[in-house]
């Protein structure tokens, strides 16, 4: 029998066959919505002179449509659905739960784990999972319910997968369900929890040879060679990066890991993503332990961070998540660790498009020698914000424009050639 409590998957030692035709695969794609064209709310409401960063979500969409209890096919001999399940959006976290059912979580950003079962996800935007879900011989539906994060609440919709032959006005509608009482849910990232399967082949990274420290922040002032509020990681916005990345050089003999230290000075969530890498989470906050520093050894933070680092240690064989997208708690800090083995420039940054363009990124260079040569990593000069830069404003705020536009047309063009 298998167990479905809350947790790993348990096995008692039989084991359960699926025949092929037995599994139902499909995609499930969530998205906030905009009434304006994105260039447009981007040009407008986020990088103008009192734009901020956070525009209003005025819609969601499941899979590419904004009707409310959208209906999909189930066969009537599925006995397991399986769910690629991708949050697509501009901005927001995105909550799913299917009603009455628990399901096994197998894969988190490409990387199988080992079957966890839980009742409802929370995907940072950008994040990726895929799930299994029972069906019993009886059951005539399933009934999707997801939760749109917005601004003080959710935009709550629901999807439906319907055996032919029922219709919706037979089955029981509930309209009370308030997403943030949806049983099981916890917006924390489980980094305990998704553990990657023994056949990934992958090591604990214990030891690393570089430790950096990114703090961000929005600032409090209008820059005026943007000509709005940015972003900062330590001091710069994204834009500055473009210019003067942070430079790795990476020994191909030695295997080398770069540890990061994210440290939000802000009091919002934001969902980080690294370009190139899937990385460990070898520790994080909940929100409210500060940033960290290793050499502040009295704060929660550190304390949070040595009780992690000891757990990974007492954990024989077992790997941290690993995954390359993690939605970060305000005022709180995350440490990832990777092997930086691929030459290029590597962006990291907040998965949210609004925050992207308001400054919300860093890139890291990464150069591969053999042991012999010195590693050299550089970090750029912090900007002088007591210039005079007045007669850069329309120039700078251009080429972010463009640099976005750039963006979107790749990706519109990668979608309409590829689907």
């Amino acid at each position: 029998m298998i167990s479905l409590s809350e947790g790993h998957l348990s096995n008692s030692g039989d084991k359960t066959t699926v025949e092929p035709n037995g599994i139902q695969e499909e995609i499930i794609t969530l998205s906030d919505y905009y009434n304006d064209w994105n260039f447009d709310v981007f040009s407008r409401r986020v990088m103008s002179s009192q734009g901020g960063p956070d525009p209003r979500v005025d819609d969601s969409l499941l899979n590419g449509n904004k009707f409310d209890n959208d209906i999909q096919e189930l066969n009537s001999r599925t006995k397991y659905l399986k769910l690629h399940i991708i949050n697509a959006g501009m901005s927001g976290t995105q909550i799913l739960n299917i009603k009455d059912h628990k399901f096994v979580v197998i894969e988190t950003d490409g990387i199988m784990i080992e079957p966890y079962v839980q009742e409802t996800l929370s995907l940072a935007v950008g994040q990726r999972y895929t799930i299994i879900v029972k069906i019993e011989d009886n059951e005539e539906y399933i009934h999707i319910i997801n939760g749109c994060g917005k601004m003080m609440g959710y935009v709550k919709k629901s999807m439906w997968f319907m055996k032919k032959g029922k219709q919706l006005d037979t089955v029981p509608m509930n309209s009370n369900i308030e997403i943030k009482h949806l049983p099981g849910l916890n917006k924390h990232e489980r980094y305990h929890d998704y553990l990657p399967h023994t056949r990934q082949n992958l090591q604990y990274y214990e030891d690393y040879i570089e430790s950096i420290t990114l703090d961000y922040e929005y600032s409090r002032d209008i820059m005026p060679e943007y000509g709005t509020r940015l972003y900062l990681i330590n001091g710069l916005p994204f834009q500055e990066y473009v210019k003067q990345p942070y430079k790795f050089t990476y020994k191909e003999d030695v295997n080398e890991c770069l540890q990061i230290i994210i440290n939000s000075i802000d009091h919002m969530r934001h969902p980080w993503h690294l370009h190139g890498f899937h990385f460990q989470v070898i520790s994080m906050g909940e929100g409210g332990e500060g940033p960290l520093y290793l050499e502040e050894t009295g704060s929660p933070a550190y304390q949070k961070y040595l009780d992690d680092v000891e757990y990974w240690g007492n954990q024989e064989g077992e790997v941290p998540m690993t995954r390359d997208s993690i939605n970060i708690p305000g005022n709180s800090y995350a440490v990832i660790r990777f092997i930086p083995n691929r030459p290029g420039k590597w962006l990291f940054h907040c998965h949210v498009e609004w925050h992207m363009g308001k400054g919300l990124g860093y890139i890291i260079d990464v150069a591969t020698t053999k042991s012999t040569t010195t590693s050299t990593t550089t970090s750029p000069t912090p900007l002088n914000h007591s210039e005079t830069l007045s007669n850069k404003v329309t120039t700078n705020k251009c080429k972010v424009i463009m640099i976005y536009l750039l963006i979107m047309i790749a990706i519109n063009g990668f979608i309409y050639f590829t689907l």
